[in-house]
């Protein structure tokens, strides 16, 4: 049964900040709505908001504690059904709980990353907050105390962990979403919880039944040293960078998404803003031209290497290495590329990527979520994995080699959970 954060009689001051969450599950933007509009969400005047609350600063703080409130109860109930020298957790029940409240708060979802990808102490702020709750070092987090606050990771494999965990709950209860939006059949929150925290734990051994799809799930290590000389991405053969996309990357890491503008980046380039417009009409047509044009890189080199797989588990492993070696050649495009699976660009970008003939893929068996998973669907959130695990390991100084030994572990998920035996 879904978890509720709120009683079923809400307050009006309830409503406003329900219908400030539902503008996140429309977009990623962190001042994304108007009063005005808040207002006519709710069904009340502009003025109204403010006998509830003094400006939309107010607003933002009250939407923390709400979110604050549901995540805590949430780690609390996993830390209670978990054995903390395993690792092991004994019971579904509370983490399909977990599953299921998101999956019908999609916009929580969206609203920490939309926070997160804005400001660089969000995550400092919800460690410290749950650690006064008494709750530390979840998923491998700490915090510590240094110059401006700092988030390490004590233990890489509770966080690699809780990357694979947090990602799959975010990717496919996103899908589930989209197909209810669509009109399409899915099933309701309590049966896609109990099959998604099904293929978590046990990976797609212990979910699928076709022969074909599971014959190869034990690659030998011969094999996969094999396979990462074949994916490995020497600097020869990769393009000079493009000095605009560098720029636009700079511009993303002083600034954040927020504060992408032509005049900061014509600034890195040390040229006039008219410049380059003498290329782009706008900024968003640049920042899709520029992105479109290294994830087609990229996607290129998956083809070429996915050649080389025997089958769909080959394939899986083979787009996992070949995008971790991309990103950790070229780390400026991790976050570019993880602010389109967030959904903050138009996703359609991915589908003008040149296509990614993965063997078997017209015979794909997917895990059985309550709705129907294409091998797209699939083969998507597969690369929004290292994408992650990147991402993560520059922001908290993980060393190369964990990440590397943090990639195989994710692979193992993929095949048989993340149970240990």
């Amino acid at each position: 049964m879904a978890m509720k954060d709120i009683t079923s009689k809400k307050t009006t001051k309830d409503l406003i900040i329900d219908a400030a969450f539902s503008f996140f599950a429309e977009n990623l933007q962190p001042n994304g709505f108007s009063l005005s509009a808040l207002a006519e969400k709710v069904g009340i005047t502009k003025p109204a908001i403010y006998r509830h609350f003094k400006n939309k600063n107010d607003i933002f703080v009250e939407m923390y504690r709400r979110f604050i409130g549901s995540l805590s109860s949430i780690l609390k109930k996993i830390m209670s059904a978990s054995d903390y020298n395993t690792g092991k957790i004994m019971s579904k029940e509370p983490f399909a709980e977990v599953i299921a409240f998101f999956a019908e708060n999609t916009s929580y979802i969206n609203y920490m990353i939309a926070m997160m990808i804005s400001r660089d102490d969000f995550e400092v702020e919800i460690v410290k907050e749950l650690e006064r709750q008494g709750i530390n070092n979840i998923s491998g987090f700490k915090y510590k105390d240094c110059v401006k606050g700092c988030v390490s990771v004590e233990c890489a494999d509770d966080y690699i962990r809780g990357i694979f965990c947090g990602i799959t709950i975010f990717m496919f209860s996103k899908v589930r979403k989209e197909r209810l939006d669509a009109g399409n059949s899915a099933a309701d929150s309590s049966e896609f919880s109990d099959k998604l925290v099904d293929f978590i734990f046990y990976g797609l051994k212990g979910t699928l039944k076709n022969p074909d799809m599971l014959k190869s799930l034990d690659i030998s290590e011969e094999r996969k040293r094999e396979l990462d000389r074949i994916c490995f991405i020497d600097d020869g053969i990769l393009p000079e960078k493009n000095k605009i996309f560098q720029a636009f990357a700079n511009v993303v890491r002083k600034y954040r998404f927020s504060g992408i503008t032509i005049e900061r980046i014509a600034d890195e380039l040390n040229m006039a803003k008219s410049s380059l417009y003498e290329y782009f009409d706008n900024k968003n047509q640049m920042i899709r031209t520029l992105t479109l044009r290294e994830l087609s890189l990229l996607s290129v080199i998956t083809k070429e290497n996915s050649v080389e797989a025997a089958d769909f588990i080959e394939y899986i492993y083979i787009t996992l290495r070949t995008e971790f070696y991309y990103f950790m050649k070229r780390p400026e495009v991790i976050i570019v590329f993880a602010w389109i699976l967030a959904g903050s660009m138009d996703n359609s970008i991915l589908n003008e990527m040149e296509g990614l003939d993965a063997p078997n893929k017209e015979s794909f068996e997917s895990p059985d979520l309550g709705f129907e998973l294409t091998a797209d669907n699939f083969i998507h959130w597969i690369g929004s994995l290292p994408v992650s695990l990147v991402l993560q390991g520059y922001a908290h100084n993980i060393s190369n080699d964990d990440l590397d030994k943090g990639l195989d572990t994710i692979f193992k998920y993929i095949l048989f959970g993340i149970q240990p035996a």
